[in-house]
């Protein structure tokens, strides 16, 4: 509590604040979820601990690693996820004048030289890593630490000197989508069903299990 006092407030919407240990202390739901997994972990294939990154809201689309990060790992792959998309954070939009765009682009090193606001245009039905104008190339990552978008997973429309980012999901993509989890829970599927859904090919087991191999 108390983390942003100085504003007025105690706590953001933002990742600052993401992880709030304090109530969870009185919520029996948590502490029985953490005493019956005590010492369960999630192994590959070589009975090595796997990363499990999660995030926000995958759009109905995780991404692969490579997208975000340096290389993949092969069990984090792209999944459509069906459970996410009437979550609260599926969709969302943001509008930027064509000038500051223009001028953003620059600063990246684009030249748009002759350009028009129709070649700012952009689709993305799947996860791409790059935003692509002629034969230049803007890392999407970047454009969303510089914007502060939910995430990089968008499209581009032009409406006048406007242009409309329809984006979706929040967050970086790869993993597991919490909202699509908590989805899958509601509906009945067990945890050992959400972590196999979200991450392919490993195994849950104890970690005693695992050190006596």
């Amino acid at each position: 509590m108390h983390r942003h006092s100085g504003s007025g407030f105690s706590l953001c919407d933002n990742i600052h604040c993401q992880a709030y240990k304090g109530r969870s202390k009185l919520n029996n739901l948590i502490i029985n979820a953490v005493e019956e997994t005590r010492g369960i972990v999630v192994v590959n294939s070589q009975n090595n601990l796997i990363t499990t990154p999660y995030h926000s809201n995958c759009g109905g689309l995780t991404s692969s690693t490579s997208n975000v990060w340096q290389k993949d790992l092969s069990h984090l792959v792209v999944i459509k996820d069906p459970f996410c998309t009437n979550s609260k954070n599926t969709s969302w939009i943001k509008k930027i004048p064509v000038t500051d765009w223009e001028n953003y682009l620059k600063k990246c090193g684009i030249d748009i030289t002759g350009s028009k606001s129709a070649d700012y245009k952009f689709v993305q039905p799947g996860r791409k890593k790059f935003y692509h104008i002629d034969n230049q190339k803007v890392l999407l990552t970047r454009i969303r630490d510089d914007w502060d978008l939910k995430s990089t997973f968008f499209s581009i429309s032009i409406d006048g000197n406007t242009l409309i980012f329809k984006g979706r999901g929040f967050g970086h993509g790869v993993g597991l989508c919490q909202e699509g989890a908590i989805e899958m829970a509601r509906v009945g599927y067990t945890y050992h069903d959400i972590l196999h859904f979200y991450f392919r090919n490993v195994r849950v087991a104890h970690y005693k299990d695992i050190s006596k191999r």
